[in-house]
């Protein structure tokens, strides 16, 4: 909303800081630093101070899987405008939802980095709108899908599964890497570092980034172990498909050795005790 209003002359918008409203001195907020810390840690306090006394809109989300990521990454310039290499595939990585939401991230890859073109998602759409959307980019790459694709569809003819479907709009779907969630989560958190991401055409999905969180236990004082399901939770299931899957295309295929002579598994006896080497005539052998 703030962002809206900044560029709009019939609002009005305006941020204060406490450090402008003098509404707290600053020894009251370091001593809620303090506070905060013995709560949460200190990483997770400093952010919550930003936060609430310094207005910041940067600040990493409490118990937020790879806000201080993202921050990073705004940091170091990776946020911005990141143009589409039309000499190179554009790769997708999908969520796909129980609930009818749909989550696709667009992306390139080069030998030290992945440029994270799009994002987009809908929900209440059947597959044909999906793959209309990246049909008119361009988008032709490999479409790295969950496991759960290989579902079969309600009403679908013949009960086609999700990858099917896929096949039949002209698609190239492909099942990425299986991985735990939390195998996934840390993908996640390891794949930021590697990626631009175009600020305009991501916006949604970064807010995804940095919103996926874990939620707190206020009895037990401690972040639970799976993560706060809500809106965010599309967006960042599909990054964890892409940090599991964008590694592959660039995989050089390995190199096919040839066997020397007969697999020893596959001699006979005969031919195994026709064989002439050193240490058969040796004294010594047992």
């Amino acid at each position: 909303m703030l962002d809206m209003a900044q560029t709009r002359d019939d609002w009005f918008s305006e941020v204060l800081p406490v450090n402008v409203t003098g509404a707290m001195s600053e020894e009251a907020v370091e001593q809620q630093r303090v506070e905060y810390t013995g709560i949460f840690g200190k990483e997770a306090a400093d952010a919550l101070i930003d936060q609430e006394y310094y207005c910041s809109f940067e600040a990493a989300i409490l118990g937020a899987y790879w806000g201080k990521e993202i921050l990073l990454a705004e940091q170091q310039g990776r946020i911005c405008d990141v143009p589409i290499n039309w000499d190179l595939p554009v790769q997708t990585a999908w969520d796909i939802g129980v609930d009818d939401a749909m989550a696709i991230w667009c992306f390139q890859v080069y030998p030290d980095h992945i440029d994270v073109v799009d994002y987009y998602e809908g929900h209440g759409q059947g597959f044909d709108h999906y793959c209309g959307w990246l049909d008119e980019r361009g988008y032709q790459g490999t479409d790295w899908m969950p496991h759960d694709a290989k579902v079969r569809e309600v009403g679908a003819p013949g009960a086609r599964t999700r990858i099917e479907t896929l096949f039949t709009l002209g698609r190239k779907p492909k099942l990425a890497p299986e991985q735990s969630l939390m195998d996934g989560i840390n993908a996640g958190r390891k794949t930021i570092p590697f990626a631009r991401f175009d600020a305009k055409r991501c916006a949604q999905g970064l807010e995804c980034l940095r919103s996926y969180r874990t939620e707190w236990d206020e009895k037990a004082r401690a972040f639970k172990k799976t993560p706060d399901h809500n809106w965010a939770s599309h967006g960042a299931d599909g990054w964890r498909i892409l940090s599991l899957a964008w590694r592959a295309p660039m995989r050089e295929p390995e190199e096919k050795k040839l066997p020397v002579g007969i697999p020893l598994p596959d001699l006979t006896m005969d031919e195994f005790m026709d064989i002439e080497d050193s240490w058969s005539a040796r004294e010594d052998r047992v």
